[in-house]
């Protein structure tokens, strides 16, 4: 494993001890710093993802796990890599392209 030190950039994802788990998606930074960055906007993201579903398509957008993928892309630029581990395996996913998500959303009347 590569060596770290503190504010310092990880080039290699895979090596990366900079992770953050939500849900059955286990996410990897380059540096700490947009970890931290990352842990500090997940909780507004959702509801700022959803303001914005509402004025720009009129649905109301149940949370899922759309808002978290589409904050990782912002803040993460050097690359990106996640983990999914739907069960007793671990998948990775190297390129945000082949991410489907399948969104829960509501049409209001």
């Amino acid at each position: 494993m590569e060596k770290v030190k503190p504010l310092r950039v990880c080039r290699d994802f895979t090596e990366s001890p900079y992770r953050k788990k939500v849900s059955q998606y286990e996410f990897v930074f380059s540096s700490r710093f947009n970890k931290e960055r990352f842990e500090k906007a997940l909780a507004s993201n959702s509801v700022h993802f959803k303001m914005r579903c509402k004025k720009l398509y009129d649905m109301d957008v149940l949370y899922n796990i759309v808002s978290v993928f589409a904050l990782y892309k912002v803040i993460e630029r050097r690359g990106f890599l996640v983990y999914y581990t739907p069960g007793n395996y671990t998948v990775p996913i190297y390129n945000p392209d082949v991410v489907q998500i399948v969104a829960d959303v509501r049409v209001l009347v």
